[in-house]
């Protein structure tokens, strides 16, 4: 009988040098990756401190050493409870993909013994858990986890740090911080204690600089600091503060579906070529606005009929939603789009009004302007909305900027650091077609208040309130 082979030597595990070799750990188990060379340092980090935060341009691999880290410290030690938390839950999802990636294919998927989406139990009993940080979620409370990661860490508010961060005394869990840079808040303040880790876009080896330098002139001087380089940029000039943002994007809340009976408004900025169209749709519930849902339409030159198409969509939108008043910017393109939208409604027996606006200085810069108005109801605290990741970059692209007038007067502008604000841009117009702002733009000296913003104004929504959405239409 022939002998079977002996186990070569060169085969056997070595677990001991599994628990500090992060290298040789993920080469064992025979993962589709293993950390980079620039990665190690910030693993072995971890050997000497407790917190360990990164500061990366985009496609660096950031989440992907977090996904390392716990992945190894659930493998090698039991009894693990490691806890992820990000801004919303597409930013956990986004984690637990990257951990996923690492186990699937692997010799650790074997020792998996509960695979969920935002839970996964190994037979050590370790176990993984996904949680969103935002001032409303919970789970931020709680007993003492062995190990904390904050993806996307710059967009999670600094109240929830303060929720969160108590937990790991218990058992002196480490922490770990990573995050494309976004103004100057708490995870700059962590990133600056611990003498946190920086890298570029361009330290990822697997990128090529000069695919990255081909968009360098669709992205501002800021933007492309923060999103390439990595570096955080000082926002004293910002307007839409971080404070502010923290109060409005919950990220543990969800596009919502029409209710009957209540009042619905919406804003739509139409893109050009390069630029994308968005619509918000705001529910109405007194002074307070909550976005309920939001839709893009990226440009496609394929299509001979795409601007018939997104006014369709707009169409079956504002049915489905009873829409009762629509702003859509008119600046440069005329007031086509407009007359084309109210003829649809005609058309469809859509019972809504329409709305076109020009940007002009005093529409966007006046006290009563559409970033001011904007501004103001999120002040109030009157402006909620779901965590939306994009949206918050171009809030906080915007900056003061002086201006002289005509008279030689000095004066500040809200200007757009950065590529098309197109969400900001619908979201302002969708807060302008709510009631208790539909008198900002016709009240001046020479432009009297029209009989249906005199209703909203004096009204408020005591009747409109009353409206009862047209029949809903279904999603194309």
């Amino acid at each position: 009988m022939e002998q079977s082979n002996p186990l070569k030597k060169s085969n056997v595990i070595d677990l001991k040098k599994c628990k500090t070799d992060y290298k040789y750990f993920f080469q064992s188990m025979r993962c589709n990756m293993i950390p980079r060379k620039d990665q190690l340092p910030v693993l072995d980090r971890f050997k000497t401190s407790k917190v360990v935060p990164i500061a990366a341009g985009r496609r660096y691999g950031k989440s992907l050493i977090g996904a390392f880290k716990t992945t190894h410290l659930a493998v090698t030690k039991p009894k693990q409870e490691i806890l992820i938390f990000g801004p919303s839950w597409f930013e956990v999802e986004l984690a637990f993909e990257k951990v996923k990636m690492l186990i699937d294919g692997s010799l650790i998927e074997h020792s998996v013994k509960e695979d969920l989406k935002f839970k996964i139990v190994f037979s050590n009993k370790s176990k993984i858990l996904g949680r969103v940080a935002s001032p409303l979620s919970k789970g931020k409370r709680g007993r003492g986890p062995n190990f904390i990661w904050y993806t996307e860490a710059a967009y999670i508010a600094q109240s929830c740090f303060t929720a969160i961060r108590p937990s790991r005394l218990d058992n002196k869990a480490p922490e770990f911080f990573e995050s494309t840079p976004a103004g100057s808040g708490f995870f700059k303040k962590i990133w600056d204690k611990y003498d946190g880790f920086h890298f570029t876009t361009f330290d990822n080896p697997m990128i090529d600089p000069k695919d990255v330098e081909e968009d360098k002139d669709l992205l501002s001087d800021i933007e492309y600091q923060q999103e390439i380089l990595g570096l955080f940029v000082d926002d004293q000039m910002t307007i839409f503060k971080e404070i502010l943002l923290d109060t409005v994007f919950l990220g543990n809340l969800t596009y919502l579906n029409p209710e009957e009976g209540a009042l619905y408004v919406a804003g739509i900025d139409l893109g050009r070529r390069r630029d994308k169209s968005e619509i918000y749709i705001l529910k109405v519930t007194g002074k307070k606005l909550t976005i309920v849902y939001a839709e893009t339409f990226a440009y496609n030159p394929n299509l001979a009929k795409f601007w018939t198409l997104v006014l369709d969509r707009i169409s079956q939108l504002a049915k489905m939603w009873g829409i009762s008043k629509l702003c859509i910017d008119q600046t440069g393109i005329g007031d086509m789009p407009t007359l084309e939208l109210k003829n649809l409604f005609i058309e469809n027996d859509i019972s809504c009004q329409v709305e076109g606006i020009d940007f002009s200085y005093a529409v966007k810069n006046k006290w009563a302007g559409l970033m001011n108005t904007l501004l103001i109801k999120m002040e109030q605290g009157n402006l909620i909305s779901p965590f939306d990741k994009e949206l918050i970059r171009q809030l906080k692209s915007f900056r003061f900027e002086t201006h002289k007038t005509l008279t030689g007067k000095t004066t500040q502008v809200f200007k757009s650091v950065g590529k098309s604000p197109d969400k900001v841009s619908a979201l302002s117009l969708a807060v302008r077609a709510a009631p208790y702002c539909g008198t900002f733009f016709n009240y001046s000296r020479g432009n009297k208040i029209n009989q249906e913003d005199t209703y909203y104004s004096t009204q408020g929504i005591t009747d409109l309130a009353t409206h009862t959405p047209s029949s809903f239409g279904s999603l194309i």
